[in-house]
């Protein structure tokens, strides 16, 4: 149980695995944002964070935390009760980390969204999310394939490209949703 609650955690915090460098990427954004907000609580979190290991005792640390109770002393429902104030923690995480900048610190997330209307859809489709200093290598290197075949493109118009593009974008919002969707009724179940 504490597993899944570490990898639900680690979900809300936008950690792509638990690997050695997604959690030493994690500790690093938890850093940037150590005593940011003037909330004790979310700050406890933070400092909780820069030293989280991915360990079981970390994540019961974290979830005896969120419920104010060792865990000897819990019951059932208090990891039902972890589990919703560390998705709220992390979410607050989040948010705390767009307005580092306002403290002068560097930015580790950057906010991207894209909007696309097409197929005659009563309204467009819509995907915001955020990436991360370490994966905007992988951000460029896609990039960088991308223009190799656009640049065999020479003859199509500017409005041709930015339509592909649109339609790609639009694919893989529905490819996510539908997974998305999958993912909820698997839960259901």
């Amino acid at each position: 149980m504490l597993g899944r609650l570490g990898d639900a955690t680690l979900a809300e915090l936008q950690v792509p695995n638990s690997s050695s460098q997604a959690l030493a990427d994690l500790r690093a954004r938890a850093e940037n944002i150590r005593e940011l907000a003037g909330d004790f609580n979310l700050n406890a979190f933070v400092n909780r964070i820069c030293e989280y290991q991915g360990k079981v005792t970390d994540i019961e640390g974290l979830a005896g935390f969120a419920v104010s109770k060792p865990s000897k002393n819990w019951i059932d429902s208090d990891l039902d009760k972890a589990s919703i104030k560390l998705a709220e923690y992390a979410q607050n995480f989040n948010k705390s980390e767009a307005f580092a900048r306002v403290k002068g610190r560097p930015d580790k997330r950057h906010a991207m969204a894209v909007v696309v209307g097409v197929g005659g859809r009563p309204a467009p489709l819509l995907d915001e999310f955020d990436v991360t200093d370490t994966e905007l290598e992988n951000v460029q290197k896609v990039l960088s394939e991308l223009r190799k075949v656009l640049n065999k493109q020479q003859t199509a118009r500017r409005s041709v490209i930015l339509a592909a593009l649109a339609e790609l974008s639009a694919e893989i919002i529905r490819s996510d949703d539908t997974d998305q969707a999958e993912q909820e009724q698997a839960v259901v179940r």
